[in-house]
């Protein structure tokens, strides 16, 4: 996920209330900022 600190936390605290997310381990690491980047996935 890549945005500001403030809103990082914001959507974690959001995703916690949820009844049916459990968050069990985060980790941070500082990335530089992909300008191009319009998107993401998931694979599993």
């Amino acid at each position: 996920m890549q945005g500001r600190e403030e809103t990082i936390a914001m959507i974690i605290q959001s995703l916690q209330q949820d009844t049916y997310i459990q968050i069990d381990w985060i980790e941070r690491k500082k990335m530089e900022l992909e300008e191009e980047e319009r998107g993401f996935s998931v694979r599993y």
